[in-house]
Order: C-alpha cells, then structure tokens, then sequence
C-alpha cells in the first residue's frame, strides 16, 4: 500500500547542541535525508512532505506531499535552526483551533507538537491519492513538555487514530524529560503497532541507529535507506551523506546551546 508521509523537524536552538554528532540539527538533517530517500525508493506512489517547527508554537509547511526527492531534499538543505517562515511556499490555512492554540503559546520559546501534528493532518487531508496511507514522523530534540497541554495532545493522538494516520517519533537529546509523555501519546495513538517512539541516547549516531527501527520498515519489511529491503551499503550510505552536504553547503548546528 503506498504511503504519504509528512516528517517534522525540530528548529529550536535546542538543536545546535553538540550531543549528537556534529550537532543535533546536523544529525536530524541527515536522518529526514535517508528517511525521505527511503520512503520515495520504496514504493513509487509513495510521497514525502516536510514541516519545520520552531518556537513560538509555529510550524511552517516547507514541502507538501511529493513524489520529488530532489524538491524535499532542496528544501531540507535551506533548513536552519529558528524561523523558516521565509523559505516555505504558499502553505495551507490553519483552522481556527490552530489559530487559538499559537495566539496561546505566542511567547513561548519552545516547539509545540500539537500545532506540528494538526498542520500536518491538515497536509495529509489534502494529498493528491486518498488510498495512500497517512504517517506522521516527529523529531523531538528539544524539551517539550511545559509548552504542551497534555489534555488536547491526547485528544489529538485519539483524533489522528480514528482518521487513520501513523506516528512515528523520534525522542532524542532531552529523552529523560520527554518520555515520559511521549509514551503517553504513543499509547493514545497506536492502533495494531502502526506506531512507534524511538528514543535515541546521547553519543550515538542518529541515523545508523534508526536503520534498524520500525521507522525503516513498511508493510511489515524492514528496508534500508535506499527503498531496498536488507541492510546497509555503506559506501552508497556515505556518498549520499557527502552529496547532502554540499547541497546543504554546511549544516545549522553550531556551538551548543544551554539545555
């Protein structure tokens, strides 16, 4: 069954920590790469869509559902940590309920996973091949659980299970913080193991460890990053890394930042 999948990227200043090498924005850059490069390999009607979500509870549509790997890895490269407002195309219109959610968290300075989780089933509503089946992937690499309302993030988890929709997350950086409700909205939302909380420890590669999770799997298979089921190749593995570098003319991870 195809797939349109819609990852979010977490673009805090949490992200230029240093925990992950070379950095947590670096690290998830070049997770979403594979992700994505997976996931459109795979199956040929699959589509990939990005969202980046920073402080002040915003989340900006830079890539809606595509079949064009080169469009998500474009915009992947353009990605930086803060506001990416500026590079996203004409996106969709929030409802009013996301609307009253970021007039709330306005001051806020950390992401907020509702909004992220309502713009992108709002995307996935709007995908061109209603039989695809619809899937969330979150990256959490900041702590989240002071600008969330657990009540509606639970209500939202029960909302994306009677509409079908997945979710993955990928829990890393401030995993003693976020676990804890993490696992608590992984719970609401799974329905026969479709699915899954990955949390990732510090000094760990964050790609190679996430090869071998669910995250890398469809339909039961586990594949690699290359849309082929089995392990890995790793010289494919590195040169793709090394030509999403050069895209990217150098990540947006830095000097680590108080966390």
């Amino acid at each position: 069954m195809p797939e349109a999948t819609i990852i979010c990227c977490d673009c805090s200043e949490y992200m230029r920590n240093g925990d992950f090498m070379p950095s947590r924005f670096d690290a998830q850059s070049d997770a979403v790469g594979l992700i994505s490069n997976a996931k459109t390999q795979q199956n040929h009607e699959n589509t990939v869509g990005l969202i980046a979500m920073h402080p002040n509870a915003k989340a900006d549509v830079l890539v809606n559902c595509t079949q064009d790997i080169g469009r998500v890895l474009s915009s992947l490269a353009k990605m930086k940590i803060g506001d990416n407002s500026l590079i996203k195309p004409p996106s969709l219109n929030v409802s009013g309920s996301e609307s009253k959610t970021t007039e709330t968290d306005e001051q806020n300075d950390s992401i907020n996973i509702l909004v992220a989780l309502q713009t992108a089933q709002l995307a996935l509503k709007h995908r061109k091949n209603k039989k695809q089946d619809q899937r969330i992937i979150l990256f959490v690499g900041s702590p989240i659980t002071k600008a969330q309302n657990e009540k509606m993030l639970i209500k939202a988890a029960k909302r994306l299970k009677k509409n079908n929709v997945s979710v993955d997350i990928v829990n890393f950086g401030e995993s003693e913080e976020n676990t804890g409700l993490l696992e608590r909205f992984i719970g609401s939302v799974k329905a026969n193991d479709n699915s899954n909380l990955v949390t990732v420890e510090p000094g760990k590669l964050l790609s190679d460890v996430l090869i071998s999770t669910p995250i890398f799997q469809q339909a039961g298979q586990q594949i690699n990053e290359y849309g082929n089921l089995g392990g890995n190749d790793a010289d494919l593995n590195a040169a793709i890394r090394a030509s999403q570098a050069d895209a990217g003319g150098g990540g947006g991870g830095g000097a680590a930042a108080g966390g």
